[in-house]
């Protein structure tokens, strides 16, 4: 939920939320039980953004190849290379939640030459952030790539069956 300013009072679903003023680009919040200081730690290590964006939907780990170019108390700003395909930002802010809840993290990326649906937009970002909650809580990132999924086989043994 959002008061009238923009800011982020609670998160509780995964609609994009207004940042900064900005009207384009990407943008979505999520919280996290851990304190603002280990979160903006875990934040900033070039390997953990690297992990969060590999086997995102769209491929889009292939347009970002970000280095950190500045930092804040509450605030990292990630931008790419110059020879990266897309040009554009991320940026996560941090907030405290009252009485040591966790840390609200706010995302939001502006690409140019890249094109999403809206809805695939806040998709995305929730996606993102949802990855990097778990790498805060948990360490890990949970994949099932290089296992089977059984679908596959389902879907021959169906087959054989109908004839």
């Amino acid at each position: 939920m959002n008061n009238t300013e923009g800011q982020v009072t609670s998160v509780a679903s995964r609609t994009s939320v207004p940042h900064r003023g900005k009207e384009k680009g990407l943008y979505n919040s999520i919280t996290v039980t851990r304190p603002l200081d280990e979160v903006i730690s875990i934040c900033k290590d070039p390997t953990n953004v690297e992990k969060v964006l590999s086997d995102l939907p769209e491929g889009i780990e292939n347009f970002f190849d970000l280095t950190l170019v500045s930092t804040s108390d509450d605030q990292l700003r990630w931008e790419n290379k110059p020879k990266s395909k897309v040009k554009g930002t991320l940026i996560m802010d941090f907030a405290s939640r009252p009485a040591g809840r966790g840390t609200i993290i706010t995302s939001s990326a502006v690409l140019s030459n890249f094109a999403l649906k809206k809805e695939e937009s806040s998709d995305l970002m929730y996606v993102f952030l949802k990855r990097f909650k778990a790498l805060i809580e948990t360490g890990e990132l949970a994949s099932t790539k290089g296992q089977p999924s059984g679908r596959d086989e389902l879907k021959a043994s169906d087959k054989k069956n109908l004839h």
